[in-house]
């Protein structure tokens, strides 16, 4: 039986977390931050198989929302999926179809920056010099 939407997004983000955390350690090419990454992208493309074609994740108070519905709560996700929304201010994160690993994984360097790093970093920029499209 396929796991069901709700499970797949905290589990998704829970992945997504956990590369962070790994990041904090290794670099990219690190076995444990590759085999995290894989993971993650794995989940969210699966849970990206359930949409329409974009998932979009918010917080509201201690609630993680997907595509509008309430998934799960914020306090099941491992802490650096907080401090990534708070750090680079972001309200959504949000994930196209089709989404490479390879753009997974430039976001989750981005999300990995040193705070001072962070503050002077234009996302937008960033991101589009990575050439991502699906986030």
């Amino acid at each position: 039986m396929a796991d069901s939407f709700e499970k797949l997004c905290v589990e998704g983000l829970k992945a997504v977390g956990k590369t962070l955390s790994q990041m904090n350690l290794y670099k990219v090419g690190h076995p444990a931050v590759a085999a995290t990454l894989n993971q993650s992208h794995d989940l969210l493309s699966q849970v990206l198989a359930q949409t329409d074609g974009q998932l979009i994740f918010s917080f509201d108070q201690d609630k993680l929302i997907a595509n509008g519905r309430v998934v799960g709560a914020v306090a099941q996700l491992p802490n650096a999926v907080g401090q990534f929304f708070a750090r680079f201010r972001v309200g959504t994160l949000a994930f196209k179809k089709g989404l490479p690993a390879e753009e997974l994984t430039a976001l989750c360097e981005m999300a990995a920056m040193r705070a001072e790093q962070a503050k002077a970093l234009d996302t937008a920029a960033f991101l589009t010099d990575r050439n991502v499209g699906h986030i």
